[in-house]
């Protein structure tokens, strides 16, 4: 199952620049193999999916960032790890 992660609570609210800035954790999460927790998450409503609670080692090769901003101009980038 996918761990789910979230950087908004460590970024505030940085308009145009939280896609940029989110975009760099997500390649430093690639390069590192570890997934920051989602601040101040600790006990998640649906236990069917996989929160970051605390940072985690994972395995990973693909990140799937959503940036959801005001105005309907939303966006998904796809990065993959280069082997």
């Amino acid at each position: 199952m996918p761990l789910i992660t979230a950087q908004k609570g460590n970024l505030g609210h940085c308009v145009a620049g939280a896609g940029a800035l989110e975009t760099a954790f997500a390649l430093l999460s690639l390069l590192n193999q570890e997934a920051p927790k989602i601040r101040n998450l600790v006990d998640p409503l649906c236990p069917l999916l996989r929160f970051a609670t605390e940072n985690t080692r994972e395995q990973m090769d693909v990140i799937v960032k959503n940036s959801l901003v005001f105005g309907g101009i939303n966006s998904s980038l796809v990065l993959k790890r280069y082997l």
